[in-house]
């Protein structure tokens, strides 16, 4: 297992290190290399963001006892965190488990290893926390002074926290797609069409386009995550806004509706779960040979129930229609409801065409599952 915390470059030079170091012990303890991990650009302490894919897959190999030794360049590389060392010492404890390093001082079978372990992981904890609580201390000091905290030049933006003449009209742009309905997908799409790419020079998703909307630093805010994850504005910047707040509000109003919730198929039968058998049992709807049908319910809730009641579900439902038709008697005839701005509603109804023109090419392209499809489809 390989890990470097800082790698903004991405050329992977450290963990190449490492890893010629750790294949040179496992050759040493004479060990069959099964597999191998790498987490690049990746902090392992408790207030890391990101998750690490290549520690949580190292772990699932030794949870189903695939593996009997790990090897890292040193421990801290491996974790950072006591609880997860406490993880690892206990699977050694049981013998199920070796660790070797570098330095070979890490021996977690041993009472002086595990001490020796212990105290070098408590301290990477401590460096971990010292650096978090410095860090927070400084943006706490730039969001009162209205300084920026970027971690790259975000699109419409110079680095100098200027305007980018050549990008804020495309940034207005974008909101005004947003604002009128269109999809991020679909801007992403225009994005790309017109060769227009990111600060890094990478293509337009609908998650980075969804990203830059919801961005408060386009109206000159500030902003920070609270515990539950919520974004709490916390001051006034001091660069120029891209877009004015009636334009952001109008954009991410359109992004939250366009949020789909919980799929409900509805009733998928007039009368199901509403009537009932003879026997008190409701009854659901069913097909005979292609017919629909209405069947008792009872052995669902009771095996030895032998009721085997059916009714036609047409004959039912036209029965129970018309009952309902007739007892309503004369009602009298409410205006219609006003139908809106026609205009708005074409725009509206193109807009959702080219949505799902947008998802069967993704659909097509393999960008998307066929489960994501149909859960984007149904709103």
């Amino acid at each position: 297992y390989c890990r470097i915390s800082r790698d903004d470059a991405g050329l992977g030079t450290g963990v190449e290190r490492q890893r010629e170091d750790v294949e040179r012990i496992a050759a040493n303890e004479n060990w069959t290399i099964v597999d191998r991990f790498v987490d690049n650009n990746q902090s392992a302490s408790r207030h890391a963001r990101k998750t690490r894919h290549g520690w949580t897959q190292l772990l699932q190999l030794v949870d189903d006892s695939d593996i009997d030794a790990i090897v890292v360049y040193d421990l801290d590389r491996l974790t950072r965190q006591p609880k997860e060392l406490e993880r690892l010492i206990d699977l050694a404890d049981e013998g199920v488990l070796q660790i070797r390093d570098a330095s070979g001082a890490v021996d977690l079978e041993s009472a002086s290893g595990r001490h020796y372990a212990r105290g070098r992981c408590a301290a990477a904890a401590h460096e971990a926390d010292r650096a978090s609580e410095r860090q927070k201390r400084k943006l706490q000091a730039d969001a009162a002074m209205g300084r920026p905290h970027w971690g790259h030049r975000p699109f419409g933006y110079n680095r100098d926290t200027t305007v980018n003449t050549d990008e804020a009209p495309i940034v207005v742009a974008m909101y005004e797609q947003i604002a009128q309905g269109h999809s991020p997908n679909a801007v992403a799409t225009w994005l790309n069409n017109n060769g227009h790419t990111s600060t890094r020079g990478g293509h337009w998703r609908s998650t980075t386009v969804a990203g830059l909307i919801t961005a408060h630093r386009n109206i000159a805010q500030i902003t920070r995550k609270t515990s539950d994850k919520t974004v709490e504005v916390v001051g006034d910047a001091q660069w120029t806004p891209l877009v004015g707040r009636d334009l952001f509000d109008q954009a991410n109003a359109a992004l939250r509706a366009r949020k789909p919730g919980t799929p409900h198929r509805g009733r998928v039968a007039l009368l199901t779960g509403m009537i009932r058998c003879t026997c008190g049992a409701i009854m659901v709807r069913g097909t005979s040979n292609g017919h629909p049908q209405y069947r008792c319910a009872s052995r669902q809730s009771n095996p030895a129930s032998t009721c085997t009641s059916s009714a036609s579900g047409n004959r039912v439902d036209q029965i129970v229609v018309g009952a309902v038709l007739a007892g309503v008697g004369d009602i009298a005839a409410q205006p219609a409801p006003a139908v809106g701005n026609i205009a708005s509603t074409a725009s509206t109804i193109e807009a959702l065409r080219v949505d799902l023109s947008d998802l069967a090419t993704m659909f097509g392209n393999r960008e998307i599952t066929m489960a994501e499809f149909k859960a984007a489809r149904t709103p």
